[in-house]
């Protein structure tokens, strides 16, 4: 949400929550594939 939503760096993540830029790095990578798979999910249901 931060990434996409909040429009915030991985580097302001990082400092926000005290995290590693590895850890941020694959929240983002793992947030990103869920929003692709839920986007697809709803368009298939909608056709």
């Amino acid at each position: 949400m931060m990434y996409h939503v909040d429009c915030m760096s991985e580097y302001d993540i990082v400092l926000e929550l005290h995290l590693g830029r590895s850890t941020v790095q694959n929240f983002i990578e793992q947030a990103t594939k869920k929003i692709e798979d839920t986007k697809m999910n709803r368009l298939f249901l909608l056709e």
